[in-house]
């Protein structure tokens, strides 16, 4: 690889992570933005929340293939179609007279964008950046990942209170415009082995119907419930009644039937000697199997904890969506830089002591949270915990990306960071179905326990209130309220603190519960990390 300018090398930079940084953004916006949207475009919330469902499908389901396709056709110019496609999309958006619209512009053709996107940036670090330059590279690029998480709804929150959600989209307009101005500096040397210009149709259909019904399940455990149905599966008029079970484990089923299927098939093409979607011998490396598992786990779990601190502040603090994103400000900052600051460490340290030194941290800073997380507590009685969780990430994501990819051969690059990019997309959503239905099944089951123990509320009045608690998950928060205001003030008053005891004992079941599904897992996966830099077979472009 030639060595280029430093202006022209983060220049490259600004462009690749400003990619992530916008596809992060974009993912958090509508969740901030329901009542605006609501009122702007006389919708309702079970429509966007379908707007939010079929943009994680279209994203998650296509990224394995973006990541193929920028392998057949060319990386530089998948990356710039892909940000044009967002950058469109994001317009439309903005624009959106009607929910149609905003489904097409956002769901679909945003979605399509960052699939085609985000892979890219991992295949485009790896060929235009080496040794030191390339760690850091990884550092910035999950440090933006990271970071932006707990920013996009401090971006969202902002733009929605003081202009309009539409104004949400259009920053990112003019941010794609910036990332579009500086990918002329994006140069590639990649060239397949052959000249077969084919996709493989079959698996690129297979992976998104898996992936899809596998992220479509699990978005749906926590209004259907996991196994048996908190409510009647509907699509449109056509009602489903599935002999009392969940809509969930059918399509978790499908899904993995679907992968396994997926499977056989690129194993097939692949000894035919066509080019498969994922060639699954990249799994024979234990740096990148290792790698993949520990940030799968990670992805997971910050997912789950940025979906737990945002509702605790909400519903039992009284944040709004601004302040909300202000608090975890300083998980944010944190964990940007230590993402950079991390990379000199391994230069000096075992990366796979940094990543477990980093697991550990992450573990207090759970243990941290959990312990301020009162009825009483204020916003800033979080700091320290999520400071820690920011050291533990940034820890983790300068070393973790460099370990996954750097020991591949080059004409792996696309289709691992396709891989790599879609576990993380699929590890997010895990984490958010896990850990948000045990936070519902905690909430519930806790303020139903509280009802029937209160010395408030009569006896007479305790089985319909316990209906209404368990039937609370399927209404509206507008019928909740209404039915909250129509009880004599008393026990109104005693209901409100039962659901805050309630939810913060539902918080911290659901961090605890973090710790020992993602956690323990990430912890056994990182014993198969590298224990010294120099075992990294990094394979530079000359």
């Amino acid at each position: 690889m030639r060595k280029i300018g430093f202006w022209k090398k983060w220049g490259l930079m600004f462009s690749l992570s400003g990619a992530v940084l916008v596809i992060v953004l974009d993912s958090s916006v509508m969740n901030v933005s329901i009542s605006a949207l609501i009122n702007d475009l006389n919708t309702s919330v079970k429509s966007i929340q379908w707007l939010i469902a079929i943009y994680s499908l279209v994203m998650a389901s296509l990224m394995i293939t973006g990541g193929r396709l920028a392998d057949l056709f060319g990386r530089k110019k998948v990356f710039i179609i892909g940000a044009s496609m967002f950058g469109s999309g994001a317009l439309i958006s903005a624009l959106a007279p009607k929910l149609w619209v905003l489904l097409l512009g956002w769901s679909i053709i945003e979605g399509i964008g960052s699939a085609l996107m985000l892979p890219v940036t991992l295949s485009l670090i790896l060929e235009n950046y080496r040794d030191k330059d390339r760690m850091l590279a990884f550092g910035i690029w999950g440090g933006i990942g990271a970071a932006g998480t707990a920013l996009g709804p401090l971006y969202g929150g902002f733009m929605t209170s003081n202009f309009s959600w539409r104004w949400a989209f259009g920053g990112e307009a003019i941010i794609i415009a910036l990332i579009l101005i500086f990918a002329w500096l994006i140069t590639s040397q990649y060239k397949p082995n052959n000249d077969e210009k084919s996709i493989d149709v079959t698996g690129a259909a297979l992976s998104a119907l898996g992936l899809g019904s596998l992220i479509y399940g699990l978005i749906q455990a926590s209004t259907y419930g996991w196994w048996h149905a908190k409510a009647v599966y509907q699509v449109g008029t056509w009602q489903f009644k599935l002999w009392d079970m969940s809509i969930t484990p059918f399509f978790l089923l499908a899904g993995s039937l679907i992968l396994v299927l997926f499977y056989f098939w690129e194993r097939k093409v692949g000894k035919r000697g066509h080019n498969p979607i994922v060639n699954f011998d990249v799994f024979k490396n234990a740096n990148f199997t290792s790698g993949i598992i520990t940030l799968a786990m990670l992805s997971a779990m910050l997912a789950g904890i940025v979906l737990v601190i945002p509702i605790f502040l909400q519903i039992i603090l009284g944040l709004d969506a601004f302040h909300t994103g202000l608090t975890l400000l300083s998980m944010s900052l944190t964990v940007f830089a230590l993402s950079i600051g991390g990379v000199k460490l391994g230069q000096v340290l075992s990366p796979r002591l940094i990543v477990q030194s980093g697991i550990a941290l992450v573990l207090i800073s759970v243990v941290a949270l959990s312990s301020a997380i009162k009825a009483t507590s204020a916003a800033s009685d979080l700091t320290w915990g999520l400071i820690l969780l920011g050291i533990g990430q940034g820890a983790i994501l300068s070393q973790i990306s460099g370990i996954t990819l750097s020991s591949l051969s080059k004409d792996q690059f696309g289709e691992a960071s396709g891989l790599t990019s879609a576990v993380r997309m699929f590890s997010g959503a895990l984490g958010t179905a896990i850990i948000g239905t045990i936070f519902l099944s905690s909430l519930t089951a806790n303020m139903i326990d509280l009802t029937k123990d209160s010395s408030v509320i009569p006896n007479v009045a305790k089985p319909a209130l316990v209906r209404g608690i368990e039937s609370a998950q399927t209404s509206s928060d507008n019928k909740t309220a209404a039915q909250t205001k129509a009880l004599p003030p008393t026990i109104a008053a005693e209901l409100s603190r039962i659901k805050n005891a309630a939810g913060v004992k539902a918080a911290k079941d659901s961090l605890y519960y973090s710790l020992a599904i993602f956690i323990g897992a990430a912890t056994l996966a990182s014993f198969w990390l590298p224990k010294k830099v120099e075992q990294l077979d990094i394979k530079d472009i000359e």
